[in-house]
């Protein structure tokens, strides 16, 4: 697994795979402001008396040399054939960089990264759809291949992989930005193998081998929103679901053009009152 400096050393900084990062987001984005160009490859023959002068504290700086000396988390990422994505380098979710006022240093992710900057549309909706749902997924998922564009989704359980999965059958690809822990996802044989064949790359700002986390969940929605020209919403049950918070979240952020399958429900029926496009089948 071959990544850049860059990504490399912001990981390093920002390590949330052992028990503690070395810096947190705050002091990582002012020790960012002292960077040249913001290029954290700078720091990969650095002496310590250099990020001195970049923290104007010893015992940051030392702590800063000691993290960047390390090497175990990075075998364990290269075992796992896990890469990393800088926020400089050439395939870094660049509509995220262009719609949103934050976007993660550096993203883990597996599969071929060329996949994540062509155009795309995004595809959300229930985890516990129900079949009506489920059908418009999948006919969405068969429409994206078609226009040859690539599935955007979070990848999990109902819309997501419905719409993904028919996608992939028709010949098309597919992005994923995940709420579950990448090692949850790899469990499942059908996304190893969309994986190895080039047909899916998986994203995440957070531990590949942790836990899953709500609140990462419901900030991960915007990503796929962001990343994507178009979005479609498959179902939507309920205010207080994540589908609601990222969809109404895109539509009053003007993240991309939302339609929504009109089924009548009242959550729905907000988001078009928000300005989804409804879509009567």
């Amino acid at each position: 697994m071959i990544w850049s400096y860059d990504a490399k050393n912001r990981f390093l900084l920002l390590n949330d795979i052992s028990e503690s990062p070395t810096l947190s987001l705050e002091e990582f984005i002012k020790l960012e402001s002292k960077i040249y160009n913001k290029d954290f490859s700078i720091l990969e023959s650095a002496e310590l008396w250099e990020i001195v002068e970049k923290t104007d504290n010893k015992a940051t700086a030392e702590k800063i040399y000691s993290a960047l000396k390390k090497s175990e988390e990075l075998e364990l990422l290269k075992k796992n054939k896990i890469g990393l994505l800088s926020v400089n380098d050439e395939f870094y979710p660049q509509r995220l960089k262009e719609k949103l006022d934050y976007f993660p240093p550096f993203f883990y992710f597996l599969g071929d990264e060329r996949l994540i900057n062509k155009p795309s549309t995004a595809v959300t909706g229930s985890r516990n759809a129900d079949e009506k749902g489920l059908e418009f997924a999948r006919d969405i998922g068969q429409a994206i291949a078609s226009e040859n564009k690539i599935l955007v989704s979070g990848g999990a359980r109902g819309c997501d992989f419905e719409a993904t999965a028919e996608a992939i059958e028709s010949g098309g690809k597919a992005v994923w930005f995940l709420a579950n822990p990448m090692k949850n996802i790899l469990k499942n044989r059908l996304v190893t193998e969309w994986i190895e064949s080039g047909k899916l790359c998986m994203l995440s700002d957070f531990n590949p081998f942790g836990e899953f986390d709500r609140k990462q969940a419901l900030a991960r929605n915007r990503f796929i929103y962001a990343n994507s020209e178009i979005s479609f919403v498959c179902e939507c049950k309920s205010r207080i679901s994540g589908t609601f918070s990222g969809a109404s979240f895109c539509l009053k952020n003007n993240l991309s053009q939302l339609f929504v399958f009109d089924n009548n429900e009242s959550a729905v029926k907000e988001l078009i009152s928000l300005g989804a496009v409804s879509i009567i089948k």
